[in-house]
């Protein structure tokens, strides 16, 4: 076998939006990735870990206790795979916002207080607990997505400052926190510096970064620089241009894309991966990993971006050759790659926004996520839907009820039919009831309350298959968001069935949501095209939830 064009190779699992992976699993995962060839597994954590005297630290959440911590360093080095924490140490930390307690610790709602003893007192109980739990040198403290730096408490107490040498400040007391641990330090190098410096934005006028940027990042500090959405090499090149600026050592973010909704997107992820793989390799970029988000709760199962996990080790080895890759995926998995592939639900409407060609910047359809969440009465994305979309996730369905797979991975399958099959009655329905209301046929409408039923009746289908996929895979912690989300839905299309009855018998005149003009929720002016967007809610209700 070819040996890795890279030092380090690895996968960030996410452990800490909802779902928290079963240690069990998590040990499934590092076999996997060890036969790969991955030798590195980052687990994203924000509060999910112990720390002695913080029982409210990551409290219900199914945070990690030291010994289940030790017990996977141990595994997993057993494997040829090194663990490495990856925590929060500037945003990206408002799960603690919540208790009391910790409300000294923050600027505003997800970024910490900077300059401040207490905050740098709990930092290093941080970096103590760790260090109990994963023999690793290497942490990645985060750093990313804080351009609200010093807005907060910070300039109550401080008065205006430069984010960017707050950040700075910053990351200096962080660095010598985490050498007093032994830790060389990862911090993303984007976000950090560009954002800060440039209003929010991504930087992407930027050639170089200022001397005095460079001369203040400290020796133990790797930077590392993400890149999810194109598909253009030139893109990669140019954000390690600017990373190497600053260190000449510097890892790449990638992504396969896991945060968009229930469904994995392998296809667009190997896509763009495969363009800052070779990005990699041309510019010197020695290490790389990929990143999985569970963004808007862990709708995503990890399993089901095996294709993509395995494609890019195989990249990573220098083998591009797409029938050897699927030859060789059948091998490890017993499984076609075609047919694993189908979990994308390729020939719907997920797959109408994908590029036809190269994109410098590229945004995901999740039309099975929308469709699902849209109110049949509010119809928020109504102005998308079409009725042949029901036909495109109904023949997914069918298709996915046909696959021959192994019983260890069949789980994935059934419940990614079965939001299939939701949808293929679903879709367009409130296009189509709104129709008949407006024309005030009630024949129309009362051929639609079947429908309805079978709606309701899929759902609990669909419930049912997705609450045994979250329980294989993770802790129960984090399943009541999906209870509530999805037992939401069953009661609120149910109610509008009965909303429709009190319509046709005349209990009711008007049904007011259809009375009002279908709007493009992004106020996109004639663009009716398929969108991506993360908060079930925006497809929900406008309304406080």
């Amino acid at each position: 076998m070819a040996g890795l064009k890279f030092k380090r190779l690895g996968i960030s699992l996410d452990c800490a939006r909802n779902g928290r992976m079963k240690p069990e699993m998590i040990k499934k995962y590092i076999d996997i990735m060890s036969k790969m060839g991955y030798n590195t597994l980052l687990l994203y954590l924000e509060d999910m870990f112990e720390i002695e005297g913080e029982p409210y630290f990551g409290y219900k959440r199914g945070r990690f206790t030291t010994a289940e911590l030790s017990d996977l360093d141990s595994y997993a080095k057993v494997r040829g795979v090194e663990i490495v924490a990856f925590i929060e140490l500037l945003s990206h930390m408002e799960r603690i916002r919540r208790w009391s307690k910790y409300n000294n610790l923050f600027d505003n709602d997800h970024i910490l207080l900077c300059d401040s003893d207490q905050t740098y007192e709990f930092v290093e109980k941080m970096f103590a607990a760790i260090r109990k739990g994963l023999s690793s040198n290497t942490i990645c403290i985060g750093f990313d997505e804080a351009t609200a730096l010093g807005r907060g408490r910070y300039l109550d107490i401080h008065g205006y400052q430069d984010p960017l040498d707050i950040a700075l400040r910053h990351l200096g007391k962080i660095s010598e926190i985490g050498t007093k641990f032994g830790y060389d330090e990862l911090i993303a190098a984007d976000d950090t510096f560009l954002r800060l410096a440039n209003n929010g934005t991504y930087g992407e006028n930027i050639e170089q970064v200022p001397e005095y940027i460079k001369e203040q990042i400290p020796k133990n500090v790797s930077l590392f620089t993400w890149e999810y959405f194109s598909t253009v090499q030139k893109t990669y090149d140019k954000v390690f241009r600017i990373a190497k600026s600053m260190k000449s050592e510097v890892w790449f973010c990638g992504a396969m894309y896991s945060w968009q909704g229930y469904t994995p997107h392998n296809h667009f992820s190997m896509q763009a991966m495969k363009c800052g793989f070779e990005s990699c390799f041309d510019m010197g970029v020695e290490n790389a990993f990929l990143t999985t988000w569970g963004d808007t709760g862990m709708e995503c199962s990890w399993f089901s971006l095996l294709p993509c996990m395995y494609y890019m080790a195989e990249i990573a080895k220098g083998n591009d050759d797409l029938q050897k890759i699927k030859s060789g995926f059948y091998k490890m998995f017993g499984i076609e790659w075609d047919t694993f592939m189908l979990l994308d639900l390729p020939g719907t409407a997920n797959f109408h926004y994908y590029p036809d060609g190269p994109s410098d910047h590229h945004k995901i359809a999740n039309c099975e996520k929308h469709f699902l969440y849209n109110d049949c009465f509010y119809g928020l994305v109504d102005n998308i839907d079409r009725p042949e979309y029901a036909d495109e996730f109904k023949a997914a369905a069918e298709k996915l009820d046909k696959v021959v797979v192994t019983e260890e991975y069949a789980y994935l399958f059934e419940w990614i039919r079965d939001v299939c099959n939701v949808l293929a009655y679903k879709c367009n329905l409130g296009n189509r009831t709104r129709e008949a209301y407006l024309k005030k046929d009630m024949t129309g409408i009362k051929e639609l309350l079947p429908i309805y039923d079978k709606v309701v009746e899929n759902l609990e289908i669909f419930y049912k298959s997705f609450e045994k996929r979250w329980m294989i895979e993770n802790l129960s912690y984090g399943f009541e968001v999906h209870d509530i989300r999805i037992g939401g839905l069953i009661k609120r299309v149910a109610h509008c069935k009965e909303i429709l009855v009190r319509f046709i018998n005349g209990e009711i005149d008007k049904i007011e949501q259809f009375d009002e003009p279908v709007l493009d929720i992004f106020c996109r002016e004639g663009d009716n095209s398929p969108i991506g967007n993360l908060d079930w809610k925006t497809f929900f209700t406008v309304s406080i939830f």
